[in-house]
């Protein structure tokens, strides 16, 4: 079968040939694939022989009728049975075969930095192993079909996915979008859900709540807003949700209040809004309470106003050393609240903010032994003298 155009320098059978040769060479030298190196210096020798017959029948079927990745599945099984090769072996060997195009199409169409990538590409089992084999196997197959095709834009961008991929954070994110799956939902929520959060919570328990989240826009009319939960992560971290049919202002500052009240320091906030289905909000938070005794003592703060001696706590004491305007646009400004820890920091930044007039969109909460940083999105306002008030407010008590 012949290929030739700007593209594919060699015909399939010579592009097949080129492929073992550079296979070769990268067994040798690592070094050639450039920031790969790391990956593929860890591949054993069997890992290796599966390469170079995924290298042999990755393009044998090019030039028959349907998908060459699938039709060569039957070639290479049939062949290496008669060679004796385990199951275990041809598994490997073929899925190559069949899947060698995701990693290259993953890296260099879509984002190699989006959960959502990493969670498509597990589902069509890169994971484990099969990460450095395909890697390997990409740079490869790339350069055997042109050499000049390898350019270090497409180096760094393999490189990227194959890094993120291996990290903690890729396995919840990849672990989530199953559980999305199962559960019926769309992938998008991988990337609309605070990454922070989707690494931390457990990816079956959120997978459930979220649908709970989600059906409770079409039960509006017989069940109000979802009551708080409480999970509690292998890791011992606590967590409690929140949530809210309809977004109003000082939701939040009501949110943080609540969990004051309970008694409970925060730690972090994944905040979220959706035009459709209302507030959906995260926090972690630092108890040696129950989660039972935490949801009862949340729900009921939130039943009532908040007790004078919450309200009180940190009014007029707290000091920030720097409030700034990380970023802005014509939609959303980034505001950030640094200082010591101390406490009712984060409920008097988030009340200046809403006496500013300034809807809290979200929130992260960043502390490291006794420093906070407490960011917050809210919507543009044209007063360009708000940050310059809320400075001079907690710089002057």
């Amino acid at each position: 079968h012949v290929q030739h155009d700007q593209y594919h320098r060699f015909s399939v059978d010579a592009h097949i040939l080129q492929a073992i040769r550079e296979l070769g060479r990268l067994r040798k030298k690592p070094s050639r694939s450039g920031k790969l190196a790391a990956q593929i210096k860890t591949l054993d020798a069997k890992e290796w022989e599966i390469l170079s017959f995924a290298c042999l029948y990755h393009d044998i079927a090019k030039g028959r009728e349907g998908d060459h990745s699938v039709e060569g599945i039957d070639i290479a099984r049939q062949d290496l049975l008669a060679f004796g090769k385990s199951e275990s072996f041809i598994k490997e060997v073929t899925w190559i075969v069949e899947r060698h195009l995701i990693l290259s199409a993953a890296a260099f169409r879509e984002n190699p930095t989006s959960p959502k990538t990493w969670a498509a590409l597990a589902e069509k089992g890169v994971a484990g192993r099969r990460i450095a084999l395909l890697a390997a196997f990409t740079f490869v197959d790339i350069r055997a079909t042109n050499p000049e095709a390898w350019t270090p834009w497409k180096e760094r961008l393999l490189s990227e996915l194959v890094t993120h991929l291996e990290k903690p954070e890729a396995n919840s994110a990849i672990a989530f979008g199953l559980e999305l799956k199962k559960s019926g939902l769309s992938s998008d929520w991988v990337e609309k859900l605070d990454s922070f959060l989707v690494t931390m919570v457990s990816p079956k328990k959120l997978a459930e709540d979220l649908s709970l989240y989600i059906e409770s826009k079409s039960a509006a009319a017989t069940v109000g807003d979802l009551t708080p939960i409480v999970v509690r992560t292998r890791s011992g971290q606590t967590w409690i949700r929140f949530h809210s049919r309809e977004d109003k202002a000082g939701l939040f500052v009501k949110y943080v209040g609540a969990l004051a009240a309970a008694g409970l320091g925060i730690r972090h906030a994944s905040i979220h809004t959706f035009a459709d289905l209302g507030v959906y909000d995260w926090f972690e938070v630092k108890t040696e309470k129950t989660p039972k005794q935490i949801e009862k003592l949340v729900t009921l703060a939130l039943s009532k106003d908040l007790p004078e001696k919450v309200s009180k706590v940190g009014s007029g004491t707290v000091l920030f050393d720097r409030v700034s305007l990380v970023s802005d646009s014509d939609e959303e400004w980034v505001v950030s609240f640094r200082g010591k820890d101390q406490p009712g920091a984060l409920l008097e930044a988030a009340k200046a903010l809403l006496a500013e007039g300034l809807a809290i969109r979200w929130a992260r909460v960043h502390t490291w032994g006794r420093q906070i940083d407490d960011v917050f999105g809210v919507e543009a306002m044209k007063d360009s003298g708000v940050i310059d008030r809320l400075s001079e407010k907690f710089r002057s008590r």
